[in-house]
């Protein structure tokens, strides 16, 4: 007998008035009982070997994918290769790690259950990306009320990432003179980014303050002269 496909089933040796003689089967020959020996036939699965790729990247807003191979179809004598598709599936988008998956469609001329599978699979890796905040350094004169704050930002793959981006100053100082570090930025964190901010100064300036003495004039009479009045402006 023969077998083509995996599995087992006895070995048979002859058919004889239409019966299968196999086995451990026994028949009466002329003065003799034959027992019949014989094997069992056994086809063992093949090994199909799937193999998917492993990548990285800086997030970008585009999907990470690698290539892969399948490796192992059985080609019968005097035949073509057994075929069945085969299919990458995996992707990685948003920061993080994923493996690289496929499909395995069993439409070709291949058996599913002719083979065992042996898998090697990639990851797929997607790292943050670096963006820089920087804050304009700002000033005022004392007694004003703080001016609108502003920065730039740089490194978003999308404009709208991190949310709406505010300034504002930190400390409430009033007294002059420079407060370094005080201005910063206010964004809605964003796990595909890594932010850096880099924070302004912030200066209050004196207030200028200008002082008028008022004209005056006498006649010559042997006593000093004096102006006791002032006029003081704020600029």
């Amino acid at each position: 007998s023969t077998l083509t496909h995996a599995g087992t089933q006895a070995n048979v040796i002859a058919t004889v008035d239409g019966v299968a003689v196999t086995t451990g089967m026994e028949t009466a020959v002329g003065n003799y009982l034959v027992t019949i020996g014989g094997g069992t036939l056994e086809v063992t699965p093949a090994a199909l070997a799937i193999t998917t790729g492993t990548a990285s990247k800086v997030y970008d807003g585009d999907a990470l994918t690698a290539t892969g191979s399948i490796s192992g179809f059985v080609t019968p004598t005097g035949g073509a290769q057994e075929t069945a598709t085969f299919t990458v599936t995996g992707s990685q988008t948003t920061v993080g790690s994923s493996a690289n998956t496929y499909t395995l469609v069993w439409d070709g001329t291949a058996v599913e259950s002719d083979y065992t599978l042996t898998e090697d699979l990639g990851t797929l890796t997607v790292a943050q990306k670096a963006v820089t905040i920087t804050v304009n350094n700002a000033s005022k004169t004392y007694g004003q009320d703080d001016p609108t704050f502003t920065g730039t930002v740089e490194g978003l793959v999308n404009a709208g990432d991190p949310g709406f981006v505010s300034y504002s100053r930190t400390n409430t100082n009033e007294t002059i003179g420079t407060y370094n570090d005080v201005l910063t930025a206010n964004f809605t964190a964003n796990n595909n980014y890594n932010v850096t901010v880099n924070q302004g100064d912030f200066t209050i300036n004196p207030k200028t303050v200008t002082i008028t003495a008022s004209d005056t004039s006498k006649t010559y009479d042997g006593s000093a002269l004096t102006q006791p009045r002032f006029t003081a402006s704020a600029l």
